[in-house]
């Protein structure tokens, strides 16, 4: 018989017991502000606009104008895609066009706190939605058996994140060339992670085997953490350094539902060939998230109307944590205790980028650039693919209008990247399939993003 169906069935929704991941992989995959976003984010020692209260607080103070990022708008084709993933011939895609986070931040003024300049924003962090779906069918129905095994298959992960931050900037000078600030955040974040298998199996004798389960977790988080920055400005050169604390954790809570159920299942590793159910709801838990230290630095320089940007930024790693507190469950027909340990746990990685900006005429200006975005995942054998452990190359080029006091920005950016991930060692054995059926130690998953940039910034 073939399962083909059940490498993903397996790898992403059986899981008795397994490690669920909640940990962003990527920090550098959204960029704020349209000259940020045409620099692939270089700005950290460059930044001149509000969107510096991201970048580098201590930017603000060293600009003797105010401004207003009212609409950066970016749109973006994003895809995931797993050749041969359910089975030779058959891949596996999630592809969705929709919004990128963006920017809302401005200037404003407290006369009775001269020499420092303030500033509000409000950003999208993360908004992240990813649909990965497989079926199979061995159609056949009459009033004969047929003569050999049919079976239907379907299986679905449903992946979607929303991060939001809200932030205070206080900005000063230290001197006519050093400017200091620090954004207070405070952040709010929702993560659901659904997973579903269906299988049945039906025999020449007429007995039908049958596999379903519903892996269904989510959680939310209120944070609060800061964003230190130091600015530096002479002539040409301009340097710029940032440093953002981990987060403090104020409050947060999750659910879980967990269903498992087989009737007659050998193809399982271990098998289930008497009927089994293990099913578990829960509410009101524990939930939480964490945030890195993180030190960003960057840098540009002037010359003959041209403009390199150089940055980069560490980010350390974070220790393994519980997201969410779920307890121990038996199953109900008997057996092992199961717990599923959803946890957070990120790698310490470096992310480094280059950005140019060249004049074409008068109040027009071209950008380009390039950068890498390593994952922080940690690579293991959780089969899971909410564990992107591919790094991200990417690249930017767009052009900025300037007319009186605002700018007007158009841009087109593309990334992709890709990764042979392990799926997990309990599903490859082959004490029930035979070499055509056998679930292969690794497969390739191939992330791409085109990104359409359009931004409209106010200085006053």
């Amino acid at each position: 018989m073939a399962w083909i169906a059940f490498l993903l069935a397996a790898g992403l929704v059986w899981i008795t017991p397994a490690t669920v991941w909640a940990q962003g992989s990527h920090y550098w995959s959204d960029q704020y502000g349209s000259r940020a976003n045409l620099l692939g984010g270089m700005v950290i020692g460059s930044v001149r606009d509000a969107s510096a209260t991201y970048y580098n607080p201590g930017a603000l103070s060293l600009s003797a104008e105010k401004s207003f990022v009212l609409a950066t708008k970016v749109y973006q084709y994003a895809s995931i895609k797993i050749p041969d993933g359910a089975g030779e011939g058959l891949d596996l895609n999630s592809s969705r066009v929709n919004a990128a986070p963006d920017l809302i931040a401005g200037e404003f003024s407290l006369s009775w706190l001269e020499g420092s300049k303030w500033a509000y924003s409000l950003l999208n962090r993360n908004g992240q939605q990813i649909e990965i779906k497989s079926r199979r069918s061995d159609p056949s129905s009459g009033p004969v058996p047929p003569p050999e095994d049919l079976s239907s298959a379907e299986a679905m992960l449903r992946l979607s994140v929303s991060e939001y931050w809200g932030g205070l900037t206080w900005s000063r000078r230290l001197s006519k060339r050093l400017g200091l600030g620090v954004t207070g955040y405070g952040a709010y974040r929702s993560q659901r992670l659904r997973t579903e298998v269906t299988l049945a199996n039906s025999h020449a004798d007429g007995s039908v085997d049958n596999a379903s389960a519903i892996n269904d977790l989510s959680f939310q988080d209120a944070r609060l953490f800061a964003k230190f920055g130091l600015a530096y400005e002479n002539g040409p050169l301009t340097l710029g350094v940032n440093l953002t604390t981990p987060s403090l954790h104020v409050a947060g809570k999750g659910e879980s539902f967990i269903h498992q159920a087989s009737s007659g299942v050998p193809q399982l590793d271990p098998p289930y060939d008497q009927p089994y159910l293990s099913a578990d709801s829960q509410e009101d838990l524990d939930g939480r998230y964490k945030n890195p230290w993180s030190v960003g630095l960057g840098g540009s320089y002037a010359f003959s109307g041209w403009m390199v940007h150089l940055g980069a930024e560490w980010f350390d790693k974070i220790d393994p944590y519980r997201v969410l507190d779920l307890p121990t469950h038996y199953p109900q027909t008997g057996g092992e205790k199961q717990e599923i340990l959803v946890s957070g746990e990120a790698a310490s990685v470096v992310n480094w980028g280059v950005g140019l900006e060249a004049p074409i005429k008068e109040r027009l200006t071209a950008y380009g650039s390039f950068a890498i975005d390593r994952s922080a995942a940690i690579a293991g054998d959780q089969g899971d693919l909410t564990v992107a452990e591919w790094d991200i190359y990417r690249g930017t080029l767009g052009v900025e209008l300037e007319f009186g006091t605002s700018a007007l920005t158009l841009g087109l950016g593309y990334g992709n990247g890709r990764k042979n991930i392990p799926l997990p060692a309990s599903l490859r054995g082959d004490s029930a399939r035979s070499s055509d059926d056998a679930i292969p130690e690794q497969t390739e998953v191939i992330y791409r993003r085109l990104k359409l940039l359009l931004g409209l910034d106010f200085t006053f």
